[in-house]
């Protein structure tokens, strides 16, 4: 049985003001509410979207923490079109993006029952801490693998 999903290409750009309706569409679809309380930050420094052809089905942010060591992070990625490979392209556009800024750290945070981002961290050798009811994921940007192979299965 083919998914409707099948032959759909995934693909990451960065999102700017032309992209404004499509992006705030997609902020209304998503069913999660702690989901929908953690972006559209001020202080968002970078963001981008994955798209499956030419619909956009989510988004990652960097913002600044005004911690010359850390930038968080967040992904997002409509529960429909997971498994797909969106949260892997938007995880390893954050990561390409904080690497070029000379801090040592992305950092998100997500609530504890969440297994696919856990995964998902997890390829990118975060460090997972609990704080109150979410985790705490660290990526170092210094290591040479962080951001590299996250599409290995595993």
């Amino acid at each position: 049985m083919n998914s409707p999903h099948d032959g759909n290409n995934v693909f990451i750009a960065p999102l700017g003001p032309a992209h404004a309706n499509e992006l705030s569409h997609l902020i209304q679809r998503l069913r999660e509410p702690y989901c929908r309380a953690s972006i559209a930050s001020t202080k968002t420094n970078w963001i981008a979207g994955g798209f499956i052809g030419s619909r956009l089905h989510g988004f990652a942010e960097v913002h600044n923490l005004e911690n010359p060591h850390l930038w968080r992070a967040s992904i997002l990625v409509e529960p429909d079109w997971r498994g797909l490979g969106l949260g892997t392209g938007l995880l390893e556009a954050a990561i390409s993006f904080a690497k070029t800024s000379g801090r040592s750290t992305l950092r998100l945070a997500f609530p504890r029952h969440d297994w696919r981002m856990r995964k998902l961290v997890s390829k990118a050798h975060a460090r997972l801490d609990i704080v109150l009811d979410e985790l705490s994921a660290d990526i170092s940007l210094l290591a040479k693998s962080s951001g590299s192979n996250l599409h290995q299965k595993g």
